[in-house]
């Protein structure tokens, strides 16, 4: 990674710091930049913030004026190449938190709300942190893993989470305007932020497919193992590699799980909810 401004640079370290590399002096740095941050020109006492983009190799993948919805825009292209080469595991997207009991994994169809939810959970002191919206899934022992890149909230979603101190969303009003939806941006958000930390892997004791319908009655329905194997069988990410094997897996993950369906009427009461269940079924 590169930037024209060491400050992103810095921010990101916050994040992922800990992988950092040394180039041998031998070889040349541009071999190694996969990202490149143009911060744009920002000058002492001028209220207008400097336009950002972020490049990955010639392509565009980020343009606005946010520090942290670019670093997003990057942790999320760094998830997507840790995903891609994470040998041999299952991976589902859903979020997940790992309790002293064990996980709960939350599959969900893509739904930009879902590492929010996580998010209220972790600062609930729900438990560790396992993932926004990938999981790992060991084929053997049917533990989930976390990977180590931070959550990815929804900027519009961390209104739920004011502790952080993040700036308020900003309304894109030309968009609203021209009648254009609002495109989804995310920050990133450490578990630390959080109050909470990485999770170790954890066996799954509670599988939750959560479905997000604004408005709607927040509530929790029972569902059977039969029907859970098969929706956490959509929810892989990698079903086309596993073959008929994957609903072998699926099923193995959900035997000793209690599973359910949540509806999510509002992020708060989603949280509630989902604390209630485990909570009642954790005999």
């Amino acid at each position: 990674m590169r930037s024209t401004d060491e400050r992103f640079l810095e921010f990101v370290r916050r994040y992922i710091g800990r992988f950092q590399m040394d180039v041998a002096p031998d070889e040349d740095p541009l071999d190694w930049y996969l990202f490149s941050g143009d911060c744009g020109l920002e000058k002492p006492g001028m209220p207008a913030r400097g336009k950002k983009k972020l490049y990955r190799g010639g392509l565009l993948m980020y343009s606005g004026f946010s520090r942290e919805e670019m670093a997003g825009r990057l942790l999320s292209g760094v998830r997507d190449l840790i995903v891609t080469q994470a040998g041999p595991f299952m991976r589902a997207r859903a979020g997940g938190v790992a309790t002293d009991r064990g996980a709960v994994l939350m599959p969900s169809l893509p739904d930009a709300h879902l590492p929010a939810l996580v998010a209220m959970l972790l600062h609930s002191r729900a438990g560790a942190y396992v993932g926004d919206e990938v999981v790992l899934i060991d084929p053997v022992l049917r533990k989930a893993h976390p990977l180590p890149i931070p959550l990815l909230v929804e900027t519009q979603d961390l209104t739920y989470l004011p502790d952080l101190g993040r700036d308020p969303p900003r309304r894109r009003r030309r968009d609203e305007r021209r009648g254009r939806p609002l495109l989804p941006a995310r920050q990133p958000v450490s578990p630390e932020e959080l109050g909470s930390r990485p999770a170790d892997p954890s066996d799954v004791r509670w599988i939750a497919f959560p479905e997000f319908g604004p408005g709607s009655p927040t509530e929790v329905i029972p569902i059977t193992q039969a029907e859970a194997v098969f929706r956490l069988t959509q929810s892989l990410l990698d079903a086309h590699i596993w073959g008929d094997r994957s609903l072998i897996l699926a099923r193995d993950v959900v035997q000793d799980a209690a599973t359910s369906r949540v509806v999510i009427g509002d992020l708060g009461e989603g949280r509630d909810a989902l604390l209630s269940w485990v909570s009642s079924t954790s005999e």
